[in-house]
């Protein structure tokens, strides 16, 4: 596996593996679910210097009770900002125009987001986002099991009162390569500043 330079998770989103949603699961051998334990036990107790490691690596399903947790939050750090912070500093609204647009797989420079504050929250939130992941990766990766990393993470925020992150991966890793949505929406016309519990919280398969 190869690490990205400027993100922290494994591999790529090409890996090369097929998900596992990619085929009936009748048809596919590598989810084969009887002696498939047995067969890992018994090439471990012929190779005992390879205990503790994985012999081969399968594609695996998407954590997405941990992936949605952590969407979620990048969404409500950001949707924060944008939508409560603002309310106290203007400028941090504005700077965003009607509708902004990061993808945030790249590094958010000066050109992309002019406002140094706001950058520096993308940045963080992305990196931490993709610690995590990583982490997940690392752990399924120990256990011979292995998903890539996301082939799109993009996040728009809409000053009409939307924060919303877009998500996919390579084909057979999500149910009929849909996108994976994660959205704060409040009306802000009145200017107010929002509570989070006043926002509508969308996440789901699209």
């Amino acid at each position: 596996m190869t690490v990205r330079s400027d993100l922290d998770w494994l591999g790529t989103a090409d890996c090369g593996l097929i998900g596992p949603n990619a085929f009936a699961f009748q048809n596919t051998f590598a989810r084969r679910r009887d002696g498939r334990r047995s067969c890992r036990n018994t090439a471990h107790h012929h190779l005992q210097l390879m205990l503790g490691q994985a012999l081969f690596v399968e594609a695996v399903d998407l954590p997405m009770r941990r992936i949605r947790h952590a969407a979620f939050e990048l969404v409500e750090t950001v949707w924060e900002l944008f939508f409560f912070s603002s309310a106290s500093d203007p400028s941090i609204l504005c700077a965003a125009g009607i509708n902004a647009n990061w993808d945030l797989l790249r590094l958010i420079t000066p050109q992309l987001c002019p406002r140094d504050g706001t950058r520096l929250l993308l940045e963080r939130v992305r990196h931490r986002f993709a610690r995590r992941y990583s982490a997940w990766q690392r752990l399924a990766l120990k256990n011979g099991r292995f998903f890539p990393p996301p082939n799109r993470l993009e996040l728009t925020v809409n000053t009409g009162g939307s924060v919303q992150l877009l998500l996919s991966w390579s084909a057979g890793f999500s149910p009929d390569n849909k996108v994976w949505v994660t959205q704060r929406v409040a009306d802000v016309s009145s200017g107010e500043p929002v509570l989070q519990r006043h926002a509508r919280r969308v996440t789901e398969w699209r």
